[in-house]
């Protein structure tokens, strides 16, 4: 072969494709090889200490979360009436501390250390601690003694070294149970971190746990042994946030403060590297295979390649030379020649150039429905993100976000079925739409979340928009119809670009966590994003204990009206003259809420009061009516665990007491009722008067006004009563 032919073989594409692919293959597979130990082994080497981190960080908060459970004991032990009285006693009643502390919290709650002081420093009890002056000369844990009233924020929690160990303590001061007034002493209590105690930690958290305090380990039992044969490296170690127990074990550490500031030890995670290392053996071995395949592949794929693809293109190039490049293309055939791939790629070219301009109407059909929900009519979740990104790619230097989420939606999916949720979710979207024809674009987000996305406005402009949207719903009558027992309302968080975020899932991210802090605070409102949120939510696990609180009232409510038939739902129309008397009086919507379930949940205890007895037409013997009356006591001892919410339990124990003292169960009178349980007290009277009952008929509403003016100053609140009346004269009126 002579030098010109020689050249020409070398310069087709094959040849050329074959060569270029091997020296890439070669190139690449050697430069990874090399830099693999130092790339890959490095990244592998920042998770593993990011992982064991974020475990160390993990187990603080367990500690933290063991701090916040003796906090709430020390609060139940300490705001108590009987030891209010007990610790001013001049004669210590040692028998009834030994009862209710030093017996009782050890065995049920693992407290290993109690310190009981009265006002004067007096010590009252003092159980697993040897020298009590650590805590008598400690101004900060004893500064509650000097209060003047209570101040929660005050309370002095964490950990703390007593007698050389490490203990988590809180303290609280001893007030009456309403927790007003000054403290007549202090109660402290700890739990010491000891061997089983950290094994406990193992068995919540996972993984292996000790903790260094000066020259002692505590440890969980399953690394005991290797943490004591390992101590000379442990306290080499002991200032590095991560350092290698051994070449199988890596250790997070992180300082254990007191409540003063001082370190008093360590706390150590301890993590295997099982994975970093097989991995670290598996990218060696795989290295080596994938470069051998590669050359072998590359050498055999360049061949084949010439052969079937090279030469049948190389045709159809010479075809599409001829053609011209813009009109002619939509009217012209090609002819192929080849392998049946090269026939059917101009087969699928002409029939291409056919259809071209049918395709292209329908495919801009296919993206306005790809762009909409189906449900709403609305633009749906895809389509936020694609035209976020076109807004600012247009040059938008404002844009912020609403995102809006149906309060109690599922409530009222289940109760009234999918086609009326169907209908619910259309009428959200249509008065969001309406609302904001003028100032954004509306997309559904995802089951019963909205966004709307605003050009040009600020957060604050956007935060008056969303009061709208807001107020909208609230006086949507086609919506409340559904609102059962609350009012059917949404939740709206407010964010903007650039400020609170640069792209579409920060911004939509910092206006779910607005939207969220809304829900916590009482729902039906709207809130602008800022950094306490993230703080409040991450803090804060109350959301779920008010979800749980709404779901219990709801299902007593609809339990307690079941039972008695005669009132049909009771509890909700009670509820319902509650608050319009609470609108009168100009309640915020936290106290409405408060008292709404309260209202719902007065006649709970009636659960507990037999059929029989509930359905009697005539009159009730002594015994019966005794029952009938011990309802406010069983509700109290049913909802007591339900709530801790004084407002709340006070309408269920106290909306059957009088104002002149004469009610049960307390035998309270006047304003020491609680203002919430007077209001349920006419609300129930009220709806019992104009309800049909076994032993009765429905009276009037004028005969059951003027019974009311009849029991004002005696069973009734006299300003409560002057206002509902002016409430129902209203009705009548209208």
């Amino acid at each position: 072969m002579n030098n010109s032919k020689r050249k020409k073989a070398k310069n087709t594409i094959g040849v050329k494709i074959t060569i270029l692919l091997l020296l890439i293959t070669c190139i690449s597979l050697i430069a990874y090889f090399s830099l693999n130990k130092f790339f890959i082994f490095k990244y592998f080497s920042n998770i593993e200490n990011k992982q064991v981190t974020s475990k160390t960080e993990q187990s603080r908060k367990i500690f933290t979360s063991r701090i916040k459970e003796i906090e709430k004991v020390v609060e139940d032990y300490s705001i108590w009436d009987e030891n209010y009285d007990k610790v001013q006693e001049e004669n210590i009643d040692e028998e009834w501390y030994k009862e209710n502390y030093t017996d009782w919290l050890p065995q049920h709650f693992d407290i290993d250390l109690i310190v009981v002081l009265n006002k004067n420093k007096k010590v009252i009890v003092q159980y697993g601690l040897n020298n009590i002056n650590d805590v008598l000369n400690d101004d900060k844990i004893l500064q509650s003694l000097n209060d003047e009233k209570y101040d929660k924020t005050r309370r002095v929690s964490g950990f703390k070294k007593y007698d050389g160990e490490i203990y988590l303590i809180s303290e609280s001061p001893i007030l009456k149970s309403n927790a007003e007034g000054r403290s007549q002493g202090v109660v402290i209590a700890g739990r010491k971190v000891t061997s089983s105690f950290v094994e406990k930690i193992k068995e919540d958290f996972g993984d292996d746990i000790f903790v260094i305090n000066d020259n002692k380990i505590v440890s969980n039992q399953g690394i005991s042994k290797e943490v004591n044969e390992n101590t000379a490296a442990i306290y080499k170690n002991i200032n590095n946030p991560v350092y290698m127990f051994d070449n199988n074990k890596i250790i997070g550490s992180s300082p254990i403060v007191d409540y003063k500031g001082n370190k008093i030890g360590k706390l150590n995670i301890v993590m295997s590297r099982e994975i970093f290392l097989s991995t670290q053996k598996l990218t060696r071995k795989n290295v080596w295979i994938a470069m051998f395949i590669s050359v072998i592949a590359v050498v055999m794929l360049g061949l084949k390649f010439k052969k079937d693809i090279v030469k049948p293109i190389k045709s159809l190039e010479n075809q599409i030379k001829n053609m011209e490049h813009e009109n002619l293309l939509m009217h012209t055939y090609m002819d192929g020649n080849g392998p049946n791939e090269i026939r059917n790629l101009s087969e699928s070219f002409n029939h291409m150039i056919d259809s071209l301009n049918e395709h292209k109407k329908e495919n801009q059909q296919l993206k306005i429905y790809a762009n909409t929900d189906y449900l709403t009519s609305v633009y749906n979740h895809k389509y936020f993100f694609e035209c976020f990104k076109g807004k600012i790619e247009e040059g938008y230097k404002q844009i912020s976000i609403m995102f809006c989420d149906i309060d109690k939606f599922k409530l009222a999916n289940d109760t009234y079925g999918h086609e009326v949720g169907d209908f619910l979710l259309r009428e959200v979207a249509k008065t969001i739409k309406d609302v904001s024809k003028d100032t954004g674009i509306v997309f559904r987000y995802g089951g019963e979340e909205f966004v709307v996305m605003m050009c040009d406005y600020t957060h604050k402009q956007a935060l008056e928009e969303a009061e709208k949207i807001r107020k909208s719903i609230v006086e949507n009558k086609k919506l409340q119809k559904y609102g059962e027992y609350f009012l059917f309302s949404v939740s709206i968080g407010v964010a903007s670009y650039p400020k609170h975020g640069l792209d579409a899932e920060g911004l939509i991210n910092k206006a779910d966590i607005a939207m969220y802090y809304s829900k916590q605070n009482g729902r039906n409102q709207c809130n602008v994003y800022n950094e306490d949120m993230d703080v409040f939510l991450k803090s804060n696990n109350e959301d779920s204990k008010k979800e749980f609180l709404m779901n219990s009232v709801l299902a007593i409510a609809e339990a307690v009206d079941a039972k008695d038939g005669y009132t049909g739902k009771h509890s909700k129309i009670v509820s319902k003259y509650s608050i319009l008397l609470a609108d009168k009086l100009g309640f915020t919507e936290k106290e409405k809420n408060r008292l709404r379930i309260g209202a719902l949940l007065h006649d709970c205890g009636k659960i507990g009061i037999p059929d029989n007895i509930i359905h009697k037409p005539e009159s009730l013997a002594d015994n019966e009516y005794t029952i009938i009356k011990n309802h406010t006591l069983v509700g109290y001892n049913i909802i007591k665990h339900i709530t801790n919410d004084e407002a709340i339990i006070n309408c269920v124990r106290s909306h059957h007491e009088r104002w002149d003292g004469k009610g049960y169960p307390d035998g309270i009178s006047g304003d020491a009722i609680h203002l919430f349980a007077r209001i349920v007290c006419i609300a129930d009277v009220y709806h019992a008067m104009t309800s049909d009952r076994p032993y009765r008929k429905a009276l009037a509403q004028e005969k059951a006004i003027e019974e009311f003016r009849k029991g004002k100053g005696t069973q009734f609140d006299p300003k409560l009563v002057e206002n509902f009346i002016e409430i129902i004269e209203e009705n009548i009126k209208n």
